[in-house]
Formats: structure tokens, C-alpha cells, sequence
């Protein structure tokens, strides 16, 4: 009886929930995956939702579903002080994979500094993905700070030194007040 309900409830989210019902009907995620976030899967979530299943296993899934459960509960009370209080930075070690929530400012500083470093990241004569880029300008943005491998030492998987451009900041301190 109780599979029958799962069932049901997941055929009536269905049609809100494309990417996460692509994926199930594709065999790319299991059906447990899809009934741990169904409660809190909307049609704006969707497709994010889908990616973290993807993911991360049904444990680390649940923890996804209990911070957005959480997150909108908090906004009902205090919108502005719930982005903040919803922020974290997830890491997965077995994938070496992480996941961000910021609140929208940090979000949008944050971008911008991946993506000035991510402009800097030599393409190999061939067109590099931007997403390969970013993660090449993130890793360049951690050096940047990490003592002994400063901007000028940073390089990207070809070997390749980088350093931002567009006056972007290069130093702790300089990232810090950005």
C-alpha cells in the first residue's frame, strides 16, 4: 500500500518535474532519489534537484531535501535574513564534487571573480567548455591565496601559467574587499 501511494505521489509532481522524471525514466537516477526530494521539488527547482541526484547518494539527497525543507520554512518568517542563514558549501569526496547555495550578492561576486579568472584559462587551440574554464579559474582562484602558490604560480592543466585580468583581484587581501 505504501509503494502504492510513492507511486502516486510521484505521478502527480510528474508533470512539474521533467528533468527529474527524464532522468528516472532514463535509468540516470533511482526512484528513491526522485521520492526524497519529491516534497520539495518545484518546477523552478527541478532541474538543479536532478543534477545534485545525480550526484549524490539517497543519504546526502535527504540532506539536500531537509536544507531547502528548512530554508523554506525560515523565509516564511524573514526572507532577507533566511538567504543567509540558508548559505553552504557541500564537498564530496568520493566524486570530488562540491555545491554551493550563497545569498545572492556573494553569489553574483563570486561568479564574477570565477568567471574573470575562468577568461584568463588559454583554450589550446581548441574551444575549451566554459564550465572546464571555471573550474580551471576556481582552482586559480584557490592558489591565488593559497600561501607558496600566488597568482603567477597558478597554472591549469596544460601547464599553462594564469592570472586574472580586468583589474581583478589577485591577492588575499584583495579578494577579501572584492
Amino acid at each position: 500500500m505504501a509503494s502504492a501511494r510513492a507511486d502516486t505521489h510521484v505521478a502527480e509532481k510528474s508533470r512539474d518535474l521533467p528533468h527529474l522524471m527524464g532522468a528516472l525514466s532514463a535509468g540516470e537516477i533511482s526512484f528513491d532519489k526522485v521520492r526524497t526530494v519529491l516534497d520539495v521539488a518545484t518546477p523552478q527547482t527541478d532541474q538543479a534537484l536532478c543534477a545534485q541526484a545525480k550526484e549524490l547518494n539517497v543519504r546526502e539527497l535527504a540532506e539536500v531535501a531537509r536544507t531547502i525543507a528548512a530554508r523554506a520554512r525560515s523565509a516564511m518568517v524573514s526572507p532577507s535574513r533566511s538567504e543567509h542563514d540558508s548559505r553552504y558549501v557541500r564537498f564530496n569526496d568520493a566524486r570530488r564534487t562540491l555545491s554551493a547555495q550563497l545569498p545572492e550578492e556573494e553569489y553574483a561576486r563570486t561568479k564574477a571573480c570565477v568567471d574573470a579568472f575562468a577568461d584568463t584559462v588559454p583554450s589550446d587551440g581548441e574551444k575549451t567548455p566554459l564550465d572546464q574554464r571555471r573550474c580551471d579559474g576556481l582552482t586559480a582562484m584557490v592558489d591565488s591565496v593559497t600561501p607558496g602558490r600566488g597568482a603567477t604560480s597558478s597554472t591549469t592543466t596544460s601547464g599553462t601559467a594564469t592570472t586574472p585580468t580586468s583589474g581583478t583581484a589577485t591577492t588575499p587581501s584583495a579578494l577579501a574587499s572584492w
